[in-house]
This record gives C-alpha cells, structure tokens and sequence, in this order.
C-alpha cells in the first residue's frame, strides 16, 4: 500500500554472477481509500442489497473483485460506479465484510466491516 511518502526500490541481481543487475524504482504512491457501503434493503431469502461507491487511483486495469465475506461475488467496471450489489448475502455475525479489489491484483485490495443491517 502507498502512504503517499514512501518511494520503492527494486533491485534484481542475477545470482550466478552479483556483477550483473539492474534497479528500478516507484515514486510514491498515494493510495486513499474512501470506500462508502448505504442503503441497505433486506431481502426475504437473508440476503440485502447495497450500493457501493469509492475513490480509487493508480489502476492498470478496467474492472475491480467485489468479495462478500470471502467469497467471490462479482465482477464490475470502474466505470461503472455507483455499482448497487443485489442479494448481497449476510452472514450469521454481527458484522459482514466487503472486499474490493483491482482485477488480478489481489494485492491492491480494500476491506470494510459493517454491522449487518436487521
């Protein structure tokens, strides 16, 4: 995650012969998650539909994961937000949790708990 500060380096060296490498490295990067979750409307099966809706930065890709407590629920388009998840499933504690991430970065990812809706 980028602090905004902290800028990266990354030094690979061949390890047969240690004269041989090369460096590069990253600017900081400014990562801020705003990540907003309302309007929540129960479902009679357990499950709830939710808007979510977030500022995001420094993406190299079209589409973002949504998880649903640690499950994979969907795929969607950053182009696409304000994105409404219908049947968003709750789960049995007193808290659920929606984890964004960009698409094939698992590493680039946010998580966010919130008390399940009554």
């Amino acid at each position: 995650m980028g602090d905004g500060t902290t800028e990266f380096e990354f030094i690979i060296i061949d390890q047969n012969n240690p004269n041989c490498f090369k460096e590069t490295g990253l600017d900081p990067i400014n990562y801020n998650s705003n990540c907003k979750i309302w309007d929540f409307e129960c479902n009679n099966d357990g499950t709830y539909n939710l808007n979510i809706n977030f500022n995001y930065a420094n993406i190299n890709n079209d589409s973002f994961d949504v998880f649903a407590n640690g499950e994979l629920f969907g795929y969607y388009a950053f182009a696409n937000l304000l994105i409404n998840l219908e049947n968003f499933p709750a789960s049995v504690n007193a808290f659920d949790a929606i984890k964004v991430c960009q698409s094939d970065l698992p590493t680039y990812c946010e998580t966010l708990e919130f008390a399940v809706p009554d």
